[in-house]
């Protein structure tokens, strides 16, 4: 029996929780930090910050991954901000 995951969603934009358990049901709270993730990438990318290298910040927040078990997981600075 081969168990096939997949994800639901825009990759940058999903919760933490759901980037670490592909299989979870996506539920309200997953759909509200993704709201967020959505304010906060317009704001970062938009807005006048101190963040030196936006373009690196960027990448770094939102398109990181990491492997668990041969699996694409959720990256370790967006873990970290939610600490799922």
């Amino acid at each position: 029996m081969t168990i096939v995951l997949f994800y639901q969603g825009t990759w940058q934009y999903m919760s933490a929780a759901l980037l670490c358990d592909p299989g979870k049901e996506i539920e309200v709270p997953d759909e509200l930090e993704a709201f967020f993730y959505v304010i906060l990438y317009h704001a970062v990318r938009y807005l006048h910050s101190n963040i030196v290298d936006v373009g690196s910040w960027i990448e770094n927040y939102f398109d990181s991954y990491t492997i668990v078990d041969g699996i694409y997981a959720c990256g370790s600075k967006k873990a970290f901000s939610i600490r799922i």
